[in-house]
This record gives structure tokens, sequence and C-alpha cells, in this order.
């Protein structure tokens, strides 16, 4: 048995000391090589780059300088994707029936090297409608709690990214969100000692007009009975 490197072959009688030096610099090699990688990935994301994949409705930038690539607008897919979000801020379609407004629209995904187009969907909607990307910021990596803000052109305002967040939660599936109240954090007390907390409520017409109201109420700590 042996083992075959790049420039050389390794076998049982060579000499212990010296493959142990160079296999040693080798995986000295692996981690200076991983510490630079996440530091241009790091300066990268910082300066409002995500490296990834862009999102359905922009692109990535070709033939620039390694390391300075952008997501650019993708003019065929940008106004097809802004209007499957105008459909949904009407508050008339859940995130299913969404699936017929992209068919209806001619809104499809990317096709991936030689592989056709292929139709949107459900999951594909769904990583559409709850991406924070649209109106201007990303997590990266996802799920490390590190937020950038993004250097390319917002789809959505952040005030559209939350409502339609709050009509997701109508469908049983609320996301996790964080609401600043403008009387909440304390401002307000009650007559009981306790502090005013609030809620949104949202009411949808029979005409499918949606509205969405904020409630302040008793947090109840000190009298669960209070009324207030």
């Amino acid at each position: 048995q042996n083992i075959k490197a790049s420039d050389r072959d390794w076998y049982p009688d060579d000499n212990a000391l010296l493959a142990s030096v160079e296999f040693g610099v080798a995986n000295q090699y692996s981690r200076d090589l991983s510490k630079h990688v996440k530091r241009g990935l790091t300066a990268k994301v910082e300066a409002g780059y995500r490296p990834s994949l862009a999102p359905l409705g922009y692109k990535n930038s070709r033939y620039r300088e390694k390391g300075k690539e952008e997501i650019l607008v993708d003019d065929d897919r940008f106004p097809l994707v802004r209007k499957l979000f105008e459909e949904m801020l009407t508050g008339r379609y859940n995130r299913l029936e969404l699936l017929n407004v992209a068919d209806r629209i001619g809104l499809s995904m990317r096709p991936f090297r030689n592989s056709p187009t292929k139709k949107m969907s459900k999951t594909n909607i769904y990583h559409l409608v709850t991406n924070p990307f649209y109106y201007g910021e990303f997590e990266y990596p996802e799920g490390s709690g590190h937020w950038y803000q993004g250097n390319h052109v917002p789809m959505l305002t952040k005030e559209e990214y939350d409502r339609i967040q709050t009509l997701l939660g109508r469908e049983g599936k609320p996301r996790r969100m964080h609401h600043k109240f403008m009387y909440g954090g304390g401002v307000l007390r009650c007559p009981c000692g306790t502090g005013v907390t609030a809620e949104l409520k949202i009411k949808k017409q029979l005409n499918g007009n949606v509205h969405i109201y904020t409630y302040y109420h008793c947090t109840r700590k000190i009298n669960p009975k209070c009324m207030e």
C-alpha cells in the first residue's frame, strides 16, 4: 500500500520523520488557506455583497475582477417577481395560490446549465416570499445571526416585507418577528401598576382588503383579573 500525492508516492518504508514534516506543512497550508478564504468572505459581506447565487429576480455579475463580483438586477425576472409580491400584498392570495399567479404572469425558475426552465414550486414560493434579501438585508452564514446591509437594488421596502410576513402568519405558520411599537417598552403603565403591551391584529374584509391594527392592553402580571 502507498499514499499518492500530487508530487510523489509515499511507501511504508519511507523516512517517517520526513513524511511527518511534509504532512505537517500540508496541514498548515490548509489551515492558512481556510483563514484567508474566511477573511475574504467576511470582507465581501461587510461590503454588502452576498457570496452565493443571487435570488430569483437578480443575477450574479460576470467577467469582473475576482472578489469584486456584484449582484445585479435581472431585467427579465425582476419585474415579474415584483408583480408576485404586489399580488401577495393585496391579501387576496395565500402562499399556495401564488403558484397560479406565477403561472399567469409567466414567472419561472432560472434554467440551470443545460436543464430546461421549470415552473415555480411550493418550496420556491415560500423561500421567495420569506427572503429578507428582497428588502435589502441578508444573513451570512444563514442561521448565524450575523446580518448585513446589501449593496444591491432592493425590490421591497422593509414595511412591505413585514406586511407579507404578517399575512403569512394567517396561514398558521407565522415567522418570528420583532416589532417596535410606539408606546411599548414600558412607556405606558396600567392603573393597576403593570406595564402595557401591544399586539397586532389583522382584519380581512369581504372585498379582500386587509387592515392591520395595533392594540394596547395590560400585561396582567400584577393583577391577572385586570380588565384594562
